[in-house]
């Protein structure tokens, strides 16, 4: 291919690949990049699921809707059991009178959560329109059809499609509002002219005319609020699942674009960015900065894409609530308005000169504050989350090193920023709640005021009340849902600006088109005898727009590979080798079609291609998922491949075999079990082209003999496939395979190694036969594989029970009443009591002025006309309006900064727990699940709870102060009052019981959601290049529709208490207002109007807002308390022994002298379970080199992991310099000794200074020796621009395993202690690479005791002694010529497997 044919149309707009990340993945090529690329690779219509498909469904789901109703009207009232079939959605078949009334949602949901707990099975199937896969393409519907209206000079907006399809998707609320809008304008005339007939002559028993108006009147009031409360629900209802649909949409787009970023994002990009600025004129400079910051920031890091998931998409759910009043508010309060003069008087219209004049100039003025600190809110809050998510994937790596408290105060330092502008912004809203407190009440006094000194007129009862509930109306509307609606759509424009800059990322499906572009041909059997040709390719590490535009520049491009030419045939295999660093991997990555290629042209002819990376990605499933992954599953194929891996003896360990959940990232696995799982995965796949990243060096020689045999050369080579794998295992390099040696990203093709060792002779390995077949001495071979370790690391050392599996994997859900406990830590949180005593008394004296102000009103209007007008009133009652509103103000300020710090302490009670947990937590538990604690559960307690809570509070005191003024006002209501009590608290009772565990369940299905898309940013390459995208969508769609049931079982099961609330409120007022004109009429009871005016204006505020309101966050209250309930159990967590202990003081030089000495030391992972480690003694002396070896699950890393008290001891002692380490706080213990693990963790978006010396504890000279010691100071000083400051990007990907294996080793240099432990640390770097290591540690360690765990045995033969564990038993100790000389013995037959001569 031609240069010129990798140029594309650069200039066409980004939006177009937000539209192609929503295209449906289930008809995709499965074989990764082919050459039918254009053919093959085919999406599904962009047209939504046909009506028809809809219609069929709904059948199906009727039929299983009276079934269900049947079972349930048959069985007895205590539902003993969950139901086995899921119940059909009652939504979809209910009457009008149903859905009037949200009776569907009380059968079977509420139904059976009165009686018992619910599980997940209870949960009523989803709407097709509700479930992620319909959202997901609708949007993408939408976001086409605005790209195509767009005018050229305008970009395409992500939020003006949202905003668009919400206004025509919720005609049917803004009916329903219209209408709740009338009825409730109705009521508050009806008040005026209800008391209109009190202020007239005493009615006589015969005066039909004045009876009958009242009556009348009293009929309209109770008509308009029988019609109210019904529209306002079905009204929420339908905007509320509008919201929630709109997340599901983002968050399924969220996810399908995470399968589609470049997997080499953010590769070398630093260096680029660097050089970029260094080589452009000043007036180019400003852009190279932005480079450099972006590449810093990570635009696409899994902490941001959390974020966007969890945090910035929930915006839409409230929001969506609101939006609606910024158009039918202005409408209202116009009505209003009008009403208001025809009814009041001229007077009227000041109120709605000082609304427009003050109240809506400052509620803009507090939303544009707002947007501000909501977009900083977000960054810090992706930053804190970033790096919790780094510091919980390597949890191993910062307790080994004792790191933990210095990444707590790294975090806690981020949190104290982001808490900074959370309480900013928690300040205007405290404003917007204090505003919406005294609006209607200083609307009224400026009303008054005009009304009396201005116009001269006279107050009344009627035109006072009438005011008084008009202005309560315009109170909830302008002063809260029209605020909110700005602030809330606020939000959204910035999380959708946000979500939209995701959406527009550079994507991986470009660099396929170019790739692929010169092929057309797909078939089993190439027409050209190659099934892959390369011509002078160059591929980068820079997406491929990025390549596009910087084409004219080619000096500032990061080169992955360049200018290779090769043919690749089927039927062979071919071995990629070269020193760390050389660009085998990056090959092998510009191959799987993860890699931009700029120049050259790569011809496909093959149908199918599989990948397994150096890092085996390994995804929260059973075994077999892992290896099947939605492939049809073929019984015989599967055990062959089970065989020809080894991993039939793993099974037979395991209590559930193939059905083990290994846990996220094959937490339960070993290494060489993960890398055997990969490697069945690929095999099963059954592909033409097959591509190996190393995968032997995590296994020993033995299981890595049969592999190669079985696995590679019987079922790939022999069945005609192409292999090409990259090994630094020489002695695999059979004489008809074909090597091809790397260097500097260049390559050289050779017939067989014979011919690469003669032109480099210093890759010339002695090849050792392997003519002896290890298939019948296979129990043998892996007898020592049979028990299995339960943790991180290389070894697994015993199955697990039943119980344990079921634990491990499962997170825990509480049942019943919100514990006392919680409710008491939180109120801890808080400040305790003294804290509780000034938060409820300030509420009482704001309640409290409130009312003294709204009876001194009454009383003004009672006086006669002429003192009316008297400047002491006016005093009088300005005087008692200022202290309400600096009451409201001080009160919400208080609420509201005290919530905030609750929120802020409990992060920090989590956050010390989870950084001070035993291992076996991070083990048990997934990092989606921990950061889900920390990402979703904390925002709810940042922003959420907080809101809800001062609602229910404020909403709580003025609910008690209406009913006590209506009892004291009007005793007859006390007729009514306590039945309509029992109603309300035995329909609240109902409501929480099932709600309450509606939360839960929520909660517990949002973690599966994060966790997938986590180990999918992380498995990416694996997951595109094997052609699994169709699988993981599938996965990914039945846990999101998982969680959407969740939640929206929630919201019918709100609305139908929201109703009975809101009836029972409509009961008071009917009956109130009835019984008033009854006994007046009748001469039973004399009732003055102001009074009655109070009463009934109270109760119409009480009908209409406070009391469904408040009875609605009372309960929101409670389910949000589940996430304070989930951080609390996190903060339980069990804790890892002192960090210090005071027998440190006695010995600050401790260890004098490095030795190392196991006395009938026994370990166990857990309690239940049996020892990993069994009655191991041995002892040795300071500056002594020990050598670890043995099979796959011998015990290897258990035994480093009790050195460094990972894992205590059962029985024994291990003993330091003579001193028993038990003794020792942890991080004097772990800061006395160095360690290299076998799977190397770098910190993203830092400098490899800061990954090499976090703590600036060295100069940079000690830090470039270090590198040259490990042979990285070329690549750092001269390969990378920005040197040390080069920013490692996310998980380390701009460096290759091996190079990030060496940076670890580098870090550990630096740290000079005088025991040294390697795990396996060279296990990614070639023999020349590896031999040059361990000279240098030989040199820097020359003092030191060294204890290294390694497969290759050339790499410790040499040491002081030798190591040889086996099923957690020390098998043999001593000196290698020792151990040589016991015929038959373990370390001998190790010996002769690999091959090694002396």
């Amino acid at each position: 291919m031609d240069s010129t044919m990798t140029k594309r149309n650069v200039t066409t707009s980004t939006t177009t690949k937000i539209s192609d990340l929503f295209r449906e993945v289930d008809h995709t090529d499965n074989n990764g990049p082919s050459a039918s690329n254009g053919e093959n690779q085919q999406m599904i219509s962009d047209e939504l699921p046909s009506i028809s498909s809809i219609q069929q469904q709904q059948q199906q789901q009727q039929q299983q809707l009276q079934q269900c109703q049947q079972s349930l009207m048959t069985s007895n009232d205590d539902y003993p059991l969950p139901q086995h079939v899921r119940p059909p959605n009652p939504l979809q078949h209910a009457s009008i009178w149903s859905k009037l009334t949200f009776s569907w949602a009380y059968q079977p949901l509420l139904a059976v959560g009165s009686k018992r707990p619910l599980e997940e099975i209870d949960l009523p199937e989803l709407d097709p329109v509700d479930t992620s896969h319909y959202q997901r393409q609708k949007l993408q519907q939408l976001w086409q059809q605005q790209h195509q209206q767009q005018s050229k000079n305008d970009h395409t907006s992500l939020a003006k499609a949202l905003l668009k399809d919400y206004f025509r998707s919720t005609w049917l609320a803004q009916v329903l509002l219209v209408i709740q809008m009338v009825s409730r304008i109705g009521q508050a005339v009806a008040l005026g002219y209800l008391l209109q007939t009190f202020e007239e002559d005493p009615v006589v028993p015969d005066d039909r005319r004045i009876l009958a108006s009242g009556f009348f009147w009293a009929g309209v009031l109770t008509i308009c609020g029988a019609i109210s409360f019904p529209a306002k629900q079905l009204q929420f209802f339908e905007t509320y699942r509008k919201g929630m649909q709109t997340r599901v949409g983002l968050v399924a787009a969220i996810y399908a674009k995470t399968l589609r970023l470049p997997s080499t994002m953010g590769k070398h990009s630093d260096s680029h960015s660097t050089t970029t600025t260094k080589t452009t004129n000043t007036n180019d400079n400003k852009t190279s900065n932005k480079k450099n910051v972006s590449s810093s920031a990570s635009p696409s890091s899994s902490g941001q894409i959390t974020n966007l998931a969890s945090n910035d998409v929930e915006r839409f759910l409230v929001t969506s609530v609101s939006s609606i009043y910024l158009i039918y508010g202005p409408l209202e309060a116009i009505a209003i308005v009008l009403v208001g003069v025809y009814t009041v008087g001229s007077s009227f219209a000041a109120g709605l000169v000082f609304l427009v004049a003050v109240l809506l100039p400052l509620q803009f003025y507090l939303s544009r504050k707002f947007v501000r600190l909501r977009s900083a809110v977000a960054a810090k809050t992706d930053a804190r989350v970033g790096w919790t998510a780094q510091a919980l994937t390597g949890a191993r790596t910062v307790k080994l090193n004792g790191w933990e408290l210095q990444l707590q105060q790294r975090i806690q330092k981020l949190r104290n920023e982001e808490i900074h502008y959370i309480q900013s912004s928690t300040r205007y809203k405290a404003f917007n709640e204090a505003i919406y407190f005294v609006a209607s009440l200083t609307i009224s006094v400026v009303i008054f005021s005009v009304d009396v000194f201005v116009a001269g007129n006279e107050l009344s009862a009627r035109k006072v009340f009438t005011t008084v509930s008009l202005n309560n109306i315009l109170q909830m509307t302008l002063a809260r849902l029209i605020p909110n609606a700005i602030m809330g759509l606020s939000e959204c424009h910035v999380s959708c600006r946000r979500i939209q800059n995701f959406l527009q990322q550079p994507e991986l499906l470009e660099d396929q088109e170019i790739m692929n572009r010169s092929s057309s041909r797909s078939s089993d059997v190439p027409t050209n005898g190659f099934v892959m040709s390369l011509n002078h390719v160059t591929s980068y590490w820079e997406s491929s727009k990025d390549v596009c535009i910087n084409r004219a520049d080619q000096n500032n491009r990061s080169v992955a590979v360049k200018d290779v030419t090769l043919q690749f045939l089927p039927g062979t295999l071919y071995t990629v080798v070269g020193k760390i660093g050389s660009g085998k991997s990056a090959l092998l990555s510009t191959l799987a079609g993860e890699m931009t290629v700029g120049h050259g042209s790569i011809d496909r002819n093959y149908s199918s291609l599989s990948y397994a990376e150096q890092e085996p990605w390994i995804m929260n499933g059973t075994i077999r998922e892992n290896i099947v992954m939605g492939e049809k599953f073929e019984q015989s194929q599967y055990d062959k491949i089970i065989f020809a891996c080894g991993l039939e003896p793993d099974l037979q360990s395991f209590a559930f075999g193939d059905e083990t959940i290994v846990g996220e990232r094959g937490v339960q696995c070993s290494g060489g079990q993960k890398s055997r799982i990969a490697l069945a995965r690929i095999i099963y796949k059954d592909a033409q082209v097959v591509l190996l990243d190393d995968p032997l060096s995590a296994v020993d020689a033995k299981v890595a003999q049969h592999i190669f045999r079985y696995a590679i050369q019987e079922l790939c080579v022999n069945r005609q496939k192409c292999v090409i794998m990259v090994t630094h295992q020489q002695a695999f390099m059979e004489p008809r395979s074909r090597c091809i040696l790397m260097s500097d990203g260049m390559c050289q093709s050779f017939e067989s190694y014979q011919a690469l060792s003669a032109e480099h002779p210093e890759t010339h390995v002695e090849i050792p036969s392997r003519d002896s077949c290890v298939e019948e001495n296979l129990p043998k071979l892996f007898s020592s594989e049979v028990n299995l370790e339960i943790t991180k690391s290389e070894e697994s050392d015993h199955p697990k029970s039943q119980e344990s599996e079921l634990v491990a994997n499962m997170e825990t859900k509480n049942t019943g009443l919100i514990r006392w406990s919680t409710w008491v830590a939180y109120l801890a949180a808080m400040g305790g009591w003294p804290v509780l005593i000034v938060f409820v008394s300030i509420f009482v004296v704001t309640q409290s002025a409130l009312l003294l102000t709204i009876v001194e009103i009454g009383n003004w209007s009672e006086v006669d006309p002429q003192e009316q007008t008297s400047l002491n009133w006016l005093r009088k009652i300005l005087g008692f309006t200022a202290s309400v509103v600096s009451l409201s103000f001080l009160r919400a300020m208080i609420s509201f900064f005290i919530l905030v710090q609750a929120s802020n302490r409990l992060h920090l009670q989590v956050l010390k727990a989870v950084m001070l947990a035993k291992i076996e937590f991070f083990d048990c538990n997934p990092i989606g699940r921990i950061l889900n604690r920390f990402s979703a559960d904390t925002g709810i307690c940042d922003e959420i709870l907080p809101l809800t809570m001062f609602d229910f509070l404020v909403g709580f005191f003025m609910a008690m102060g209406s009913l006590i003024t209506a009892v004291v006002v009007l005793p007859h209501v006390l007729v009514a009052l306590p039945f309509l009590l029992w109603r309300f608290w035995k329909l609240r009772q109902l409501f929480v019981k099932t709600t309450r565990e509606l939360k839960r369940l929520e909660g517990i299905s949002r973690s599966p959601c994060f966790a997938l898309l986590s180990e999918s940013k992380d498995g990416i390459s694996t997951i595109r290049s094997n052609g699994f995208i169709p699988y993981c969508s599938k996965k990914f769609e039945s846990f999101h529709d998982a969680h959407t049931r969740a939640f929206f079982s929630f919201v019918p099961a709100s609305r139908w208490f929201a109703f009975k609330m809101d009836g029972i409120a409509f009961c008071l007022v009917a009956i109130t207002s009835l019984l008033a004109v009854l006994l007046r009429s009748e001469g039973w009871f004399s009732i003055d109007p102001v009074l009655l005016g109070l009463a009934l204006s109270l109760l119409l505020q009480l009908a209409g807002t406070n009391f469904p309101w408040m009875i609605r966050q009372s309960a929101e209250v409670v389910n949000q308390m589940i996430s304070v309930e989930r951080l609390l159990e996190y903060a339980a967590a069990p804790q890892e022994l002192p960090l210090f202990s005071p027998f440190d003081e006695d010995h600050k030089d401790w260890p004098i002298k490095p030795s190392v000495s196991f006395n009938d030391v026994s370990v166990r992972y857990r309690r239940n379970l049996p020892r990993v480690l069994s009655n191991v003694s041995f002892s040795v002396a300071p500056s002594t080199k020990i050598g670890v070896v043995g099979r796959s699950g011998s015990g290897k890393s258990t035994l480093v992991q009790s050195m460094f008290r990972l894992l205590n001891t059962d029985e024994g002692n291990i003993e330091l310099d003579g001193l028993d380490i038990s003794k020792f706080g942890l991080h004097k213990l772990r800061h006395s000794m160095s360690v290299i693990p076998q799977q190397p963790f770098l910190f993203s978006h830092c400098t490899i200074r800061k990954n090499l010396d976090p703590f600036g504890n060295h100069d940079d000279s000690a830090i470039l020796k270090a590198l040259g010691s490990v042979q990285m100071l070329d690549t750092v000083t001269m390969t990378l621009p920005n040197g040390l400051d080069t920013i490692v990007a996310e998980g380390g990907s701009n460096f290759s395993v091996g190079q990030r294996q060496l940076l670890c080793l580098a870090r550990a240099i630096l740290r000079k202690t005088k025991i040294l432990v390697l795990d396996e640390a060279t296990a990614n770097v070639d023999v020349a690479t590896s031999k040059l290591i361990y000279q240098a540690i030989d040199k820097e360690f020359e003092q030191a005791t060294i204890i290294s765990v390694a497969h290759r045995l050339e790499a410790v033969i040499t040491y002081d002694r030798i190591m040889v564990l086996g099923d957690g038993q020390l098998l043999e100790y001593g000196q290698p010529k020792e151990l040589l000389a016991i015929p038959g013995g373990h370390f001998v037959s190790m010996v002769t497997a690999q091959g090694i001569t002396f």
